[in-house]
């Protein structure tokens, strides 16, 4: 299947697809610049000849259990499957992602020319062991060497 992007709301897609053979879904969610990670995946199996059970978790023990993930274990958003039902010509499942919130700081005025980056606020990862989004691609600007020693 070819991918498509969805950007307004609401995000509804038609495809045509043979009933007799499963494939998977993949859905990319893509993340705020204050998020630790830039986007999380859920990709689940379509299968029309078999049917899934339904079930049911706890939210708020299924939340904490992804909030500690995110936190200590790594970057990508975490996500897991809370409820699912499943009917005879359909099925609906509500998923939980949590991701990890980075907080910016301004660096010192008084350090003059800020010579890691042009970017003023500094990216900061608390008590966590992954390593932040790639940072997107700054344009950078060189001066002449003539006029960088008047």
């Amino acid at each position: 299947m070819k991918p498509v992007v969805l950007k307004e709301q609401p995000f509804s897609l038609q495809r045509e697809t043979s009933m007799n053979r499963p494939f998977f879904m993949l859905l990319t969610l893509n993340f705020s610049d204050g998020c630790g990670c830039s986007s999380s995946s859920v990709e689940w199996p379509v299968d029309f000849q078999k049917q899934k059970d339904s079930f049911a978790r706890d939210r708020s023990l299924a939340q904490a259990e992804l909030q500690c993930a995110a936190e200590h274990q790594s970057c990508v958003g975490q996500q897991e499957i809370l409820q699912r039902e499943s009917l005879e010509r359909s099925e609906t499942s509500i998923h939980a992602i949590v991701t990890n919130i980075v907080r910016y700081d301004t660096e010192d005025k008084d350090n003059g020319m800020n010579h890691s980056s042009n970017n003023p606020a500094k990216r900061h990862m608390e008590d966590t062991g992954c390593n932040p989004a790639p940072p997107k691609k700054l344009k950078y600007f060189f001066l002449k060497d003539e006029e960088m020693n008047s």
